[in-house]
């Protein structure tokens, strides 16, 4: 497993009724309500050309959330009004985008399994 890989915080778990989401994690990763986290799922592992070496997984970008409740072992995350602006993007493009104010379209809908990973404040 890789460093990337390894700093994975949590996993979607359950589909709400209401739209929302449930994930592992909560307050033992040290999330805050209102916090923004990428919603995202492993793509193909990417070799180094030269080694062989593997460099990591490509993170295909599904969505953005915003947490609403923070359990010690739970999160509950909502829709985010730019949910869909990262969508389709590997993570590093997805900084980029933050930065730049860039929108995009959903390709495909937050699932359980899939992962997310808290992003930095804006």
């Amino acid at each position: 497993m890789s460093n990337r890989e390894a700093s994975i915080d949590g996993r979607i778990i359950k589909l709400q009724p209401n739209g929302y989401y449930v994930g592992t994690g909560g307050l033992a990763l040290d999330l805050k309500i209102g916090q923004r986290v990428v919603v995202f799922e492993l793509g193909e592992e990417i070799l180094d050309p030269d080694s062989g070496e593997s460099l990591g997984r490509l993170e295909e970008v599904k969505s953005t959330l915003i947490t609403h409740h923070v359990q010690a072992k739970l999160v509950q995350l909502r829709a985010d009004d730019g949910a869909d602006s990262h969508v389709g993007k590997v993570l590093s493009a997805v900084m980029a985008d933050i930065n730049a104010g860039h929108r995009g379209r959903r390709a495909t809908p937050v699932q359980v399994g899939d992962f997310f990973r808290a992003l930095p404040p804006d």
